[in-house]
């Protein structure tokens, strides 16, 4: 579930994380992943002589919370510049390309984003999403719009948002339900 905190309003994060480090509390083998995603993401608590002191996390919320933009049916995700570092990779077919072959890779990349660029500008369409994560976007959208309206308490959020997230073709239960109807 802690990957569905991406999804908790930046201003409730601190005390979503609380709660599901509450509810974990008793898996101890997860401390450590907590303990870093704590001081990384969320900002931990030190002891100071008497007082206590809040420390940044090196990545704020508001970095890599996704919570508005779903709200906003805008994109989650870096799929489109992981893709496109993923093809400059292919093209190079070496860790450490010569400058000369480096250009030449660039400039087939550009080639093939220019003639994508021209069949959208013809009026050919992208292809659309599968449906499965259409799907599981609606699902995500739904929670988070009834946690929104306070007809969800934060960890229903998590444990919703965390049954539809889809990584790498890994769907949660719903899918699993679907497929064996």
């Amino acid at each position: 579930m802690i990957i569905a905190l991406a999804f908790v309003n930046p201003p409730d994060l601190k005390d979503a994380f609380h709660l599901l480090c509450e509810l974990l509390e008793n898996e101890d083998e997860i401390n450590p992943l907590i303990e870093w995603f704590e001081k990384y993401y969320i900002g931990a608590e030190r002891r100071r002589g008497n007082r206590v002191v809040q420390l940044d996390p090196r990545f704020p919320p508001e970095m890599w919370s996704v919570y508005q933009r779903t709200l906003d049916g805008a994109s989650r995700t870096n799929n489109y510049a992981e893709a496109a570092n993923r093809r400059i990779q292919t093209e190079l077919g070496v860790c450490h390309p010569t400058l000369g072959n480096f250009i030449l890779s660039l400039k087939k990349v550009q080639h093939g984003r220019d003639q994508q660029y021209m069949q959208w500008i013809s009026g050919r369409r992208p292809k659309d999403k599968r449906k499965k994560y259409k799907d599981a976007d609606k699902r995500i959208l739904k929670i988070l719009q009834e946690y929104q309206r306070n007809e969800r308490t934060v960890i229903e959020l998590l444990r919703g948002i965390a049954q539809n997230i889809v990584i790498d073709d890994v769907v949660g239960i719903d899918d699993e339900v679907e497929n064996n109807e």
